[in-house]
């Protein structure tokens, strides 16, 4: 099942479901928005075969500049999303789809090539391409969702140090390209 209760924490076992519900929403949003896009990924932990997640489909949208949300909005509207704005002020500007008590789809609008791009993009990638930290990630969202049940914010924010740590270290390993924080 799809959703979630606003700022609620509960992760449930990976549904194979979730990459299909992303490609429809995703085919949705292009068809709205169209040459506004530069780029647009699933990302978060729905986006990981076999990783437990809170059910709400992460999706990423990168435009040329963020400024360019406002020309998105109506389109969004359209969607059923709503605008949270720079929700937690990450730099980054949040839309959501679903009722109060069933959260489906959290869109994230960024600058391509943002740092804010290249963490979700980067950190994915990370947990796609590396077993030990997908099992590590797994363990500590697991203890975070146990301590912030009833508290979204402080469980995102409490993620973020093991991610950036993770980031930090495959930028420190990395010889060669662009690395992922930009």
């Amino acid at each position: 099942m799809l959703g979630l209760a606003k700022r609620t924490v509960k992760l449930v076992p990976y549904d194979a479901r979730w990459p299909a519900e992303y490609k429809a929403e995703e085919r949705r949003i292009l068809a709205a928005l169209g040459d506004h896009i530069q780029d647009i990924q699933h990302v978060g932990s729905t986006a990981v075969p076999g990783m437990a997640a809170k059910p709400v489909i992460d999706i990423v949208i990168a435009l040329k500049e963020l400024g360019g949300v406002s020309a998105c909005r109506d389109a969004m509207y359209g969607l059923g999303y709503v605008s949270l704005g720079d929700y937690e002020n990450r730099g980054d500007h949040l839309f959501i789809k679903g009722t109060e008590e069933q959260r489906t789809h959290h869109a994230h609008f960024v600058e391509l090539g943002s740092r804010n791009w290249n963490t979700y993009v980067g950190f994915r990638d990370r947990l796609l391409s590396d077993p030990k930290l997908r099992i590590e990630y797994a363990e500590h969202k697991e203890q975070l969702a146990k301590q912030f049940a009833f508290d979204r914010p402080g469980y995102t924010a409490a993620k973020a140090d093991f991610i950036l740590s993770a980031l930090g270290a495959c930028r420190k390993t990395r010889r060669s390209g662009k690395d992922f924080l930009g």
